[in-house]
């Protein structure tokens, strides 16, 4: 729970519950990464994930790349624990679904340079565990960059 300030009367309101998970999906790039259009991948990256459930926001996309990796990471927030819970079932069951995986491939795929010499495979889906500390300063940058959601 994170106290927030009243700026005009220099008061503490009422704590405002945050929670916030950190979650990554990651694709192998065989035989290597070439070019990785990585801004057009944080850009459209979500609007391929179908039914993520309400009340939850997604955040602090990156993308990360390696010789023949490349790991797209977010993070979720949500000021409810019973909605966070449920974007956590979701996010599981939700790559399971073999038409996805091959949707995302394909979508890594074509941010690739010279993409018919590549084969992208989804390897990874996973919550990250994230120090306590670094969790806390996540939520205070988003309630920073967000206080209308908290009003």
């Amino acid at each position: 729970m994170l106290p927030r300030k009243n700026k005009k009367a220099g008061l503490k309101t009422p704590p405002v519950e945050v929670w916030a998970y950190k979650y990554a999906i990651q694709f192998s790039i065989l035989p290597t990464v070439t070019y990785l259009n990585d801004q057009h991948l944080k850009t459209y990256f979500l609007d391929h994930l179908q039914g993520i459930p309400s009340d939850v926001w997604l955040s602090n996309k990156t993308c990360e790349e390696g010789i023949d990796f490349c790991t797209f990471n977010f993070w979720v927030f949500a000021t409810h624990s019973d909605r966070i819970k449920e974007f956590s079932i979701w996010f599981y069951s939700f790559f399971r679904d073999a038409n996805i995986s091959e949707e995302l491939e394909a979508f890594v795929l074509s941010n690739l340079e010279n993409p018919e010499d590549l084969t992208v495979i989804l390897t990874d889906w996973s919550k990250i565990q994230v120090p306590k500390n670094d969790t806390k300063k996540i939520i205070t940058q988003e309630i920073n960059r967000h206080p209308e959601i908290f009003k």
